[in-house]
């Protein structure tokens, strides 16, 4: 895709986000395109492509905030852009059948070279209401107890959940925290501001840069250590 891309536009800066989406974790490519997309200056072509094709999905555009997303309505765009105004377009590219099992190599570079040309989404596309929804997994409240849900793990092991810094707030009403794990013995007491509030091999548990709350190990390695795997859950208990 990134040699087609060049060979149609190759004055194109391609900019690569992550190769490593868990293979159609929908979930976890949309966290990582909600929270990366922000860094990068109007006008940017993002093209998403997780998720396999099916005969029921089209390929579209949407445009929000000055910025161009080009890929498959598969559901992935309606978790990264839930009740906020976009303008989505369906794409009415055909695909060679040479690459009838590989759509994604025609219709989405065709698509994203077109718009990096300066050109309009209306002259590739048509116009659409709604994106193909799907549901996303909210923290569950309970009185004393945040089950929260493990979104995304990075390349350190650092695990972060679904559970935000406002959201915690609004329920922690000022009480301490007790965060237990599968490994006995393995808790976190307190929200730090940083990984350095903690000696290096301990837990540490900080509201990141995004404001999702993240179970790390300084200078170790969260997921391995503790077990944890994307969408599993963490309880995050009030004292």
């Amino acid at each position: 895709m990134k040699g087609q891309i060049l060979s149609q536009f190759p004055e194109s800066q391609i900019i690569d986000i992550t190769n490593s989406v868990e293979k159609f974790n929908l979930a976890q490519a949309a966290f990582i395109l909600k929270n990366s997309y922000i860094n990068f200056p109007p006008n940017t072509v993002h093209l998403v492509s997780v998720g396999a094709s099916d005969s029921n999905a089209d390929f579209v555009i949407i445009k929000h905030k000055k910025h161009y997303f080009v890929g498959l309505d598969n559901g992935l765009f309606s978790l990264v852009f839930e009740n906020e105004p976009i303008l989505a377009y369906q794409l009415n590219i055909s695909s060679p059948p040479e690459l009838a099992s590989f759509p994604e190599k025609s219709i989405l570079i065709q698509a994203a070279t077109h718009l990096c040309r300066g050109g309009v989404p209306e002259v590739i596309a048509e116009p659409i209401q709604v994106l193909r929804p799907m549901m996303s997994y909210a923290p569950v409240f309970q009185q004393d107890t945040i089950r929260a849900s493990v979104v995304h793990i990075d390349s350190y092991g650092n695990v972060i959940t679904n559970l935000t810094k406002d959201i915690f707030q609004k329920h922690a009403m000022g009480r301490g925290v007790d965060i237990r794990f599968r490994i006995p013995h393995a808790r976190v007491t307190k929200i730090s501001e940083s990984y350095a509030d903690v000696e290096p091999g301990d837990i540490v548990a900080v509201f990141n840069s995004t404001g999702n709350l993240e179970i790390a190990f300084h200078t170790g390695n969260a997921s391995g250590l503790l077990g944890i795997r994307i969408n599993e859950t963490i309880s995050i208990n009030f004292v």
